[in-house]
């Protein structure tokens, strides 16, 4: 089992390093290098002023530690066939699984010291002491060990079933930590890890593993890493999936033209799908906030249109899904709809995304002259999209 993690391990490695390259291209470092030295620069000089008693430090700090305390999910790297032919090796299964916890374990370690790093300032004014810091940093890293064990008990038939009480004590760990003293949500965090590593090793002595189980989790983490290596490049292993959604039944018939099959099919093909409808909601929710928290109506305009443009060039691609479904074409219906459709569709998810970031940008900018720009701003790009990027081949 040592050797069928090891090789898993440098060809996941090897896949993982392979896409990296083509999300952190030149131009996103660049913007994220001046991101990060404009984030950087704003959070020094409030550091200058702050106190770390403002009311909100408090909650921000707690909320910030359970994220973190609570990050990080077991990578399995298995598959279907496993089941079938490592099954006789099932008695050599604890050793795969230490394996595994190891690297989730230093990953998490990663992002933790990372976290920490950013939120190290802001600790030391709350706290006041270096010690009370580094003893609260080493608390949530036994927190993120206790949560880890419970996560791969989970795998395990014969188990502990009291996760819901181990998170309940993480969350009080951490309150104790931020309101009382940070020794005593330290001594908490060791006295939980030291219980749930014993009842990890209890549970893991008879060996059930389940299987199934762990295959579906590791399928079900591939397939969300792959969504989001799928907004950079074209992903090999990626699959769609599709998951009605009976909330947005009424805002299918908006989009849908009466009698009309292929608005039908693109506007259930883009609420259905987990790719194409997360991008969508969080495209408009990242753009919510910038228009939200700007006072310039000139950044508001930018966020509006390159929200709506990142949203029609993503679902411009529905047409070419359409034409590829062979069941279609065999309809008695006319094939030379199936454009004039999609902009029908485009024009209505057009239309409800700009008066959603029109609302969100006026509720703290409210002008004839905003509303004015972006009118004619979204007239001129919608123009520009019909003309060069919706000329897709029937």
């Amino acid at each position: 089992m040592n050797e069928i993690w090891k090789e898993r391990q440098d060809n996941y490695n090897k896949q993982i390093f392979k896409y990296l390259k083509y999300i952190f291209n030149d131009n996103l470092v660049l913007a994220l290098m001046f991101f990060a030295g404009g984030l950087g620069y704003n959070y020094s000089n409030w550091l200058k002023t702050a106190t770390g008693h403002e009311w909100w430090v408090g909650p921000f700090l707690a909320i910030s530690s359970l994220i973190l305390s609570f990050f990080g999910k077991p990578v399995w790297l298995l598959s279907k066939a496993d089941k079938v032919f490592l099954l006789p090796m099932t008695k050599q299964i604890p050793n795969y699984i230490k394996k595994s916890k190891v690297r989730t374990f230093l990953f998490n370690l990663l992002i933790l010291i990372i976290s920490f790093i950013v939120l190290f300032p802001l600790l030391k004014l709350y706290f006041k002491s270096f010690i009370k810091t580094f003893m609260f940093f080493i608390a949530v890293i036994i927190l993120n060990l206790v949560n880890l064990n419970k996560k791969y008990e989970e795998f395990l038939f014969d188990r502990f079933n009291n996760k819901q009480v181990y998170n309940l004590l993480i969350c009080i760990s951490v309150i104790i930590s931020l309101l009382v003293n940070p020794l005593f949500g330290l001594i908490v965090s060791l006295i939980l890890y030291i219980i749930a590593f014993y009842q990890f090793k209890v549970s893991l002595k008879h060996i059930l593993f389940d299987w199934n189980q762990a295959i579906k989790y590791e399928e079900k983490r591939l397939n969300q890493l792959n969504r989001i290596i799928g907004m950079f490049t074209e992903v090999k292993d990626q699959n769609a999936s599709f998951k009605r959604r009976k909330w947005l039944d009424n805002i299918a018939k908006f989009l849908t033209l009466k009698n009309d099959i292929f608005s039908f099919t693109y506007s259930r093909l883009i609420l259905r799908s987990v790719d194409y409808f997360g991008l969508i909601i969080r495209l408009l929710f990242i753009g919510g906030i910038i228009e939200l928290f700007s006072n310039n109506i000139w950044i508001k305009l930018s966020c509006e249109l390159i929200v709506v443009y990142l949203i029609v060039f993503q679902l411009k691609d529905q047409f070419k899904q359409v034409v590829q479904y062979k069941m279609i074409n065999i309809y008695p219906v006319d094939q030379s709809k199936r454009q004039h459709s999609l902009m029908y569709v485009l024009n209505r998810i057009i239309l409800v995304s700009v008066l959603f970031l029109l609302l969100c940008g006026c509720l703290t900018n409210f002008s004839i002259l905003f509303i004015g720009l972006t009118a004619l701003s979204q007239i001129m790009l919608y123009t520009i999209l019909v003309k060069f990027i919706l000329k897709v081949k029937k």
